[in-house]
C-alpha cells in the first residue's frame, strides 16, 4: 500500500526501504572481510603487534616485584649513565648493569641498552669538563666509553639506544656542527661493533 504520508505524484519508497537488506557483521579478525552499510564488504588490515616496555635501573628486582614485571611488558630498557658508571677516569662500575642484563636474559626477556651517552650534565661524568671547548679529546674519550659499552654487551641486546640529550653539548664547548659530528662518529661505531642489532 502506498505510504500515506507522501505527497500525490511522489514516487512510493516505503515499500523498497522496507525490502532493503539490514547490514550484515561479519565476524572479526586479521584478514577476514567485515561487511559495512547493506552488504558490501571490506577487507580488514592485520593488526600489528604490540610491545610494552618498562626501563630498568640499577637496583636488583625483588621477586614479588618482578613477577608483575613479567606478567605486564615484553621487553626492557636498561640504560647505562656514563656518570654513574664512569664517575672516575678509566674506572668502570659495570656490575650493577650486568645483574640487570642476566636477569633479562634468565627471564627471556628482549633488551634495548641506552643511551649509552646522556649528553647533559646529570648524565656526563664530572671530570669531563676539564675538557671543555677540546672536540679531538671529547670525540676520543666519548668513543673510547662507547666502545667500551657495546663490546661489552654486544650479543646480550637487541639494540641500542645510542646517544640522548644531544643539545646539552653547549655546557661543554661544543658548536651544533661539532654536536653533530660527534653523534655522527657515535652512531658509525655502534654500526661497526654490533651490526647484528638494531
Amino acid at each position: 500500500s502506498r505510504c500515506p504520508q507522501l505527497p500525490p505524484g511522489a514516487p512510493d519508497r516505503c515499500e523498497r526501504h522496507r525490502r532493503r537488506r539490514p547490514p550484515r557483521i561479519g565476524r572479526r579478525g586479521p584478514g577476514r572481510e567485515v561487511f559495512s552499510g547493506y552488504g558490501r564488504p571490506r577487507r580488514q588490515s592485520p593488526r600489528l603487534p604490540t610491545v610494552f616496555g618498562v626501563q630498568l635501573g640499577p637496583e636488583p628486582i625483588e621477586e614479588a616485584k618482578a613477577r608483575r614485571l613479567l606478567a605486564a611488558f615484553s621487553t626492557a630498557t636498561v640504560a647505562l649513565p656514563w656518570r654513574e658508571i664512569e664517575s672516575t677516569e678509566g674506572n668502570y662500575r659495570w656490575e650493577p648493569y650486568d645483574a640487570q642484563l642476566s636477569w633479562c636474559r634468565q627471564q627471556n626477556l628482549p633488551v634495548t641498552v641506552g643511551p649509552l651517552l646522556q649528553l647533559d650534565r646529570p648524565g656526563l661524568p664530572d671530570w669531563i669538563y676539564l675538557w671543555e671547548g677540546d672536540f679531538d679529546n671529547l670525540l676520543s674519550i666519548a668513543s673510547d666509553y662507547l666502545e667500551t659499552a657495546v663490546t661489552r654487551y654486544r650479543g646480550q641486546v637487541e639494540s641500542w639506544i645510542f646517544a640522548g640529550r644531544v643539545s646539552g653539548l653547549e655546557m661543554i664547548g661544543l658548536t651544533e656542527e661539532d654536536r653533530l659530528r660527534l653523534v655522527a662518529r657515535m652512531l658509525e661505531l655502534v654500526r661497526q661493533l654490533d651490526a647484528t642489532a638494531a
